[in-house]
């Protein structure tokens, strides 16, 4: 007894619910395996039910997609509505002032980013007072704000607006409190791949100056620096001194975003060249001679090693590759001893005419500083030629001071030996003198050496891996496989270390092992590479005899990076000495540089 309904709709679908599915049938049939439709009375948006089914009626549809009529068209489901990318906002303070950044959103859909509003309020959560910063400008990606009140927390949003003014998108709330211990802030942009360089400036006579090389981000793209200037008492309230030492009262804050994104960055591929100027008042207080860069790694000040100081330019010039908060930190001075009291006048006789007293003229010095290994002599080059020697302290500490240099730009060299006769590698250090100053090159770390008791080793025994370094220090070796595998060792009280590695997780084949030492937040390089090969058996390492070789400028039986910067300084010099001509022409040349090349040791 099936009674057919003659009813005209859009669209129906008829919807059976049971237990174990859903059976869906069209407008057209009203009817199925299992029941009729009879007589039905259906409305748009609603529906009818049952003990066992229910009967749904709509004009609209139930799947993504587009319907059509004569006189409208209808769109449904998420895909047909516009949206726009996440807001990501960067806020940052100064002196009464604050600065705001944020990543172009981009529209989909139909939606077009024309411009933004910054909303501004003293009470988290609004309400918020809007000022339009960008109407139909989409690239407007920053602002600035002027005259606030220091101590005030201030909220911000930024909203997104369309063609028409319409806010479209709202960015998270962030705050900023301005106060007069932050000195300043910078924020244009940089083209990583092209060398740049800025000064930002925070007072006359204290500023950083920032050198960029060429792609210093081997990701590409533009970055966006945040900058910013803190006092003393400010930067380290969250982040002490180290002990016994005092700071400048600037302090600087580097930090790096990816324009695109604003996604951090906390290292580049390249190193940055920063220098800082000072002031006499801006160090205060401070032995100008112990002055020196620190960076902030997230729980201590570390040196940076291979700085330079020039207390007549009063700058302090460092590279680094690693970027946080930045300070110079020094030592007060040494106390003086009372003056001599002057000696009585011998009785009798007049005085003669006094003059004569008149200034000391100061010399021309370059001072070098830092460790090495315990009574470990060091070795420092100029210009590719010897220029010092001297031994470090039984706490691998040394100085050496060079003295009556003409004013101009030096190539220093430095390297170390340790008692076992094995050398470190050479680190070289570019110094520009200025006639009648005093430069300090401090917090210099100088490699261990390393070596290993073995030429080859049989897989899955272990191999010696030792060396010296600076008394108590920690020693990461590097052993490159697949994978690079990392180990640490201390260092004992004279600097030696040892560790046995084993050989198991290595393939067969050739491999290097290199390593390098960090003491009291101080990191040096890594040293120079040793070589072993992984085989079926153990071979020995001998020591080789010494023996003259061509190239070996230096006497030491290697030829190695040493001896080319000592041939490279006689490159096309005249009259060079015979032990770096290697072929006897009287001049040196590429044809040299192939000769060393061929007994080179490394």
């Amino acid at each position: 007894m099936k009674k057919l309904c003659r009813c005209s709709l859009f669209f129906l679908p008829v919807v059976i619910l049971g237990i174990f599915g859903i059976e869906t049938v069209s407008a057209t049939e009203f009817n199925s395996s299992g029941f009729s439709v009879v007589d039905p009375v259906i409305f748009s948006s609603n529906f009818s039910t049952t003990s066992s089914y229910q009967l749904w009626g709509t004009v609209s549809q139930v799947a993504l997609g587009t319907s059509t009529a004569t006189s409208f068209t209808l769109n449904s489901g998420f895909l047909s509505f516009p949206t726009v990318s996440t807001l990501v906002v960067k806020a940052n303070s100064s002196d009464g002032k604050a600065a705001l950044s944020w990543a172009s959103p981009t529209g989909f859909l139909g939606w077009t980013v024309s411009g933004y509003s910054l909303g501004r309020a003293t009470v988290s959560g609004g309400p918020y007072a809007y000022t339009s910063v960008g109407t139909m400008n989409s690239s407007a990606t920053s602002s600035a704000v002027t005259g606030l009140t220091n101590g005030t927390t201030y909220y911000y949003i930024v909203r997104v607006e369309d063609a028409f003014g319409n806010g479209i998108a709202t960015s998270s709330e962030v705050s900023v409190t301005p106060s007069a211990d932050i000195h300043a802030l910078f924020t244009a942009d940089f083209n990583s791949a092209v060398a740049s360089s800025s000064s930002f400036i925070v007072a006359s006579g204290i500023k950083c100056d920032v050198e960029i090389p060429v792609n210093f981000l081997s990701a590409g793209g533009t970055i966006h620096p945040i900058w910013q200037a803190f006092s003393e008492s400010l930067a380290t309230t969250d982040k002490p001194l180290p002990s016994g030492k005092l700071a400048a009262n600037t302090f600087y804050d580097i930090s790096w975003f990816k324009a695109s994104d604003l996604t951090a960055i906390t290292s580049f591929d390249q190193s940055a060249t920063l220098t800082f100027t000072y002031t006499d008042a801006d160090i205060s207080g401070i032995d100008e001679s112990t002055l020196a860069p620190y960076r902030w790694n997230g729980s201590s000040w570390v040196l940076l090693a291979g700085a330079t100081l020039n207390t007549t330019t009063n700058t302090v010039t460092v590279s680094t590759a690693s970027f946080s908060a930045f300070g110079l930190i020094g030592t007060a001075p040494a106390s003086s001893p009372p003056p001599s009291p002057s000696p009585s006048p011998s009785g009798g006789g007049g005085g003669g005419g006094g003059g004569g007293g008149g200034l000391a003229t100061v010399q021309t010095t370059v001072t070098f500083s830092g460790r090495a290994y315990p009574k470990s002599s060091i070795t420092l080059l100029k210009d590719a030629q010897v220029a010092a020697t001297t031994i470090a302290g039984a706490d691998a500490k040394f100085q050496l001071s060079l003295s009556g240099l003409a004013g101009g730009n030096y190539i220093f060299g430095l390297y170390s030996e340790d008692k076992n006769g094995n050398r470190s590698s050479l680190l070289t250090f570019p110094v520009s003198v200025t006639a009648g100053a005093a430069t300090n090159v401090s917090g210099i770390f100088i490699a261990p050496t390393i070596t290993v008791d073995k030429s080859e080793v049989k897989r899955g025994d272990n191999i010696a891996i030792f060396g010296q370094s600076v008394p108590q220090s920690e020693i990461t070796i590097a052993v490159n496989s697949e994978e690079e595998m990392f180990v640490k060792t201390p260092a004992d009280k004279d600097g030696a270390y040892l560790y046995n590695f084993d050989t198991a997780p290595l393939e067969i084949g050739s491999h290097l092992a290199k390593s390098k030492s960090a003491l009291n937040g101080e990191i040096s390089s890594f040293s120079k590479s040793v070589g072993f090969t992984v085989g079926t058996k153990n071979v020995a390492s001998v020591k080789k005899v010494a023996q003259a070789l061509k190239g070996d400028a230096n006497g030491d039986s290697r030829v190695n990076l040493i001896d080319f910067s000592i041939v490279a300084y006689w490159y096309k010099r005249p009259s060079p000495p015979a032990h770096v001509d290697l072929n006897n022409d009287k001049k040196v040349d590429l044809v040299d540089f192939s000769i060393m090349a061929f007994y080179w040791t490394g």
